[in-house]
């Protein structure tokens, strides 16, 4: 979609979006019909809604990108579940998955707390995989008009966000030693992901 939101479309243009993302979600038509009688807004506003309570919707209007059919219940699961763990074999899309979750949550801030931060908190074992991980979150952002009207600042390892969102990626694991533990010590996070989990040590989890 090159309009940075689904706010900005037309009616017309919002039929066409239903249309195209009918593929993924059947149900589409019968969400939208719900938010527009149960809430009393227009169609472009409930399909904004729809759109955003779902990260395969969300990432396929504004990060173009589309989810796998076994990834449908790992991004609904990431967006319902307290806690996930993900067990997959090699390029399958993981760290896609993982990926498209962390902006998400950046953009919908689900569970903030009363402060006006919202922390994603990336913890790998290694530097190459937190290098892996923002690669592709820079990849996805350069992708997406609204995300690149939503990044205020980018840095090493860090993206903050204009709605207060706070994207940081550190390393914990047995190979970083003492300064593992030391570099997440007093970090706080709304939403914590941990990538390689059998290469960090379960005192530097704790």
């Amino acid at each position: 979609m090159d309009k940075i939101s689904v706010m900005e479309l037309t009616e017309q243009e919002a039929d066409l979006l239903v249309d195209e993302l009918r593929a993924l979600d059947p149900l589409i038509e019968d969400r939208l019909n719900l938010v527009v009688s149960s809430a009393g807004v227009s169609k472009v506003e409930a399909l904004e809604y729809v759109v955003t309570n779902s990260p395969i919707l969300w990432a396929k209007v504004y990060l173009n990108w589309t989810c796998r059919d076994y990834q449908f219940p790992i991004l609904m699961e990431g967006k319902q579940a307290k806690q996930i763990v993900l067990r997959l074999g090699r390029r399958l899309g993981e760290t896609d998955s993982m990926c498209i979750l962390i902006w998400w949550y950046a953009y919908t801030q689900i569970n903030k707390g009363p402060n006006e931060q919202y922390n994603i908190l990336i913890l790998t074992p290694y530097e190459t995989q937190i290098d892996l991980i923002f690669t592709r979150l820079k990849q996805l952002m350069e992708g997406s008009p609204l995300l690149q009207s939503l990044v205020s600042r980018s840095i090493h390892h860090r993206y903050e966000l204009s709605n207060g969102s706070i994207i940081t990626g550190l390393t914990a694991g047995d190979s970083s030693g003492n300064s593992g533990s030391n570099n997440t010590r007093g970090q706080r996070a709304d939403l914590i992901v941990l990538d390689e989990v059998d290469y960090i040590g379960s005192s530097q989890i704790t």
